[in-house]
């Protein structure tokens, strides 16, 4: 059975049933989506007692939020919780579950309670309340997590581990921020003293930083801080308060809730980090007025673009129908003090665009204009003017320096990364190869630098060797393995030599190293990835048609696809630019370099890879 109605499906469907798929091997991995994850999930939720049939741990799904408290009993004593819980006489309902061996209580409660709006018995609401309490006695640390998200329950943590407990508050809660990568402030709050009185300020989004500067000023206390960032390779989001509430946006289930507990627990306890280095290595965002004078040298879709499946967007261009997975967004005429400008563009239709930056009313604003006034863009079944539309969901335009831009909000780095190894720069010997040939295309071309990369991965035992080059790419070379437990993906980025001798032009980088930082996005959602290399099946241009499949068939990538379902997908990702020289790599060259990789690697924890010439 098939679902023809699914987006995904409707494209493959056809050209899947030409094949003669092995489903003996197929049907297997549809069928058992246990990843380790949820293995190791069902092994910890079956530590707890039986609870009614009305509630089911698996669907408990706790936010990430807690108060901490060191504690100093050789033992805690979950069986002690009802002495902790105010009002616990007048509960009308208490479910209670103990994990003995990994130390968690979940206790769920309800009271009924009167209606603001009437005073009439018979009209109530039920008031449910969640509490989990993990407790890691080699560290002495007590959790206590409240679906409420207020108050601190100092009984309730006396009441299960003695009454020497003591809260984790003030200037240490700011530990709790270190290990995120790249952390983008979005609000701080502050409690400035002004005379006898205490004022409580806010500062969000890009006034953060007007308000951190006078925080330092006058030596205000930061009541908290929320940002988002990269750890472990993925996006969080990480908030903390002065009196010792540490949260997330994220929703999820037990396991992962102890699990983040006991990580937030480490940095707590930990001596050597310092408080006061949160916020200087922050990013935060100002709002500008002109554009920064450094070289651009890429610009990414709008963050929408990643949340979806690319198919449920498309373009109506000059007429012409444009669809996601064939789009390129590049850059125009790049400089360091010109008009920043930029198209989305197939080889059908262009529209170009430019993001205009000024002051009004006393305000920083932008605006973009266009060449192409009734451009379309489509987003399921809703549509609007493209040009309306990038005003809303600005991209974002990356610079040299690892700094970026986004409508007029500009994100500088506060510390530029050491330079990149010039020993880390592999030299291929390119006889044979014209380095100033880049595409192979349809044809073929054995003189073209795609075309040696492509050779020297048939040496190495992929899965699927994939040429992905053209508008819309996520890479010129896709590689894929299939490991035991998880998928390897290489991307392969190639850019052309300016001349036909290697040395040391920081141009020939520019755009190389741009798509390198762009491509990683596909770990937002992997699965996507290989959707996208299905629907670019076959290579079109020069009134010709070729295979993309260097390596593999379609019925490896399929296979592959399902596969990402339930194990894990690693990225490396390598830039080749055989003009670059090993030996005469210039300081411009390395410093971009570095700032690439040290982008890959705090963001996603990509590793990167680059290949040049001696």
């Amino acid at each position: 059975m098939a679902n023809i109605a699914d987006l995904e499906v409707k494209d493959e469907l056809k050209r899947l049933y030409q094949h003669d798929s092995d489903w003996n091997a197929l049907l297997p991995l549809l069928d058992d989506r246990i990843t380790e994850g949820e293995f190791n999930l069902r092994e910890f939720l079956g530590g707890f007692q039986d609870l009614p049939d009305e509630i089911t741990l698996r669907n408990v799904k706790p936010a990430m939020s807690t108060v901490v408290y060191r504690t100093k009993c050789a033992a805690w004593m979950p069986e002690r919780f009802e002495e902790g819980i105010t009002g616990y006489d007048s509960l009308d309902r208490i479910y209670h579950t103990l994990n003995p061996h990994e130390n968690t209580l979940v206790i769920v409660t309800t009271r009924r309670v009167s209606v603001e709006w009437a005073q009439i018995d018979q009209i109530h609401d039920w008031d449910w309340q969640l509490y989990i309490l993990h407790w890691d006695g080699t560290k002495g640390l007590l959790f206590i997590h409240n679906s409420s998200n207020s108050g601190f329950f100092k009984t309730l943590a006396q009441a299960v581990a003695g009454e020497d407990v003591e809260q984790i508050r003030g200037p240490n809660i700011f530990r709790c921020l270190s290990g995120v990568n790249r952390i983008k402030l979005q609000n701080v709050g502050l409690l400035e003293q002004l005379g006898r009185l205490i004022r409580y300020t806010m500062r969000a989004g890009s006034d953060v930083e007007p308000g951190i500067t006078e925080a330092q000023k006058r030596k205000a206390i930061k009541a908290n801080l929320f940002g988002q960032g990269f750890e472990n390779g993925q996006r969080s989001t990480i908030g903390c308060s002065y009196k010792g509430r540490i949260w997330s946006y994220k929703t999820t289930n037990l396991l992962a809730w102890r699990t983040w507990c006991r990580a937030v627990g480490d940095r707590l306890i930990d001596e050597t980090l310092d408080p006061e280095e949160v916020l200087r290595g922050t990013l935060v965002p100002t709002l500008v007025t002109e554009r920064p004078k450094k070289m651009p040298i890429a610009v990414d879709w709008p963050d929408i673009f990643y949340k979806e499946p690319e198919q449920v967007f498309s373009f109506r261009i000059n007429g012409v129908d444009v669809y996601r997975h064939d789009a390129d967004l590049s850059l125009l005429d790049a400089s360091e003090d010109g008009a920043l400008k930029f198209a989305i563009s197939s080889g059908a239709a262009r529209a170009e665009f430019k993001l205009k930056l000024f002051e009004k009313d006393g305000v920083p604003d932008y605006s973009i204009e266009t060449d192409a006034p009734h451009a379309v863009i489509k987003h399921r079944s809703r549509s609007m003017q493209l040009r309306e539309f990038l005003e809303k969901e600005p991209p974002t335009i990356w610079f040299s320096d690892g700094s970026a831009l986004s409508g007029n909000e500009y994100v500088p780095l506060r510390r530029q990364p050491e330079p990149f190894p010039r020993d880390r720069i592999e030299a291929w010997n390119w006889t044979g190869t014209s380095i100033r040939v880049e595409s192979q295309g349809v044809t073929k071309r054995a003189e073209s630098i795609q075309f040696r990369v492509i050779t020297e991965m048939k040496k190495r035992g992929f899965s699927v060797v994939f040429d992905d080059d053209d508008s819309g790419e996520a890479a010129d070379v896709v590689g894929i393995f299939e490991q035991g437990d998880h998928l390897e993906v290489e991307f392969w980025h190639c850019k052309f030599a300016l001349a036909d001798e290697a040395g040391g032009r920081i141009k020939e980088l520019y755009e190389v190293c741009g798509q390198a930082q762009k491509s990683i996005r596909w770990l937002e959602k992997p699965r996507d990835l290989f959707t996208h290399l299905m629907r670019r099946e076959p290579r079109r241009g020069e009134a010709a048609e070729s295979t993309r499949y260097e390596v593999g068939a379609e019925k490896d990538l399929l296979r592959i696809r399902e596969k990402a379902d339930s194990q894990p997908v690693r990225l490396r990702v390598f830039v080749v630019q055989p003009g670059l020289s090993k030996a005469a790599a210039s300081a411009g060259q390395l410093e971009l370099l570095a700032v690439t990789e040290n982008y890959l690697l705090e963001t996603f924890a990509v590793p990167f890879g680059v290949v040049g010439s001696d």
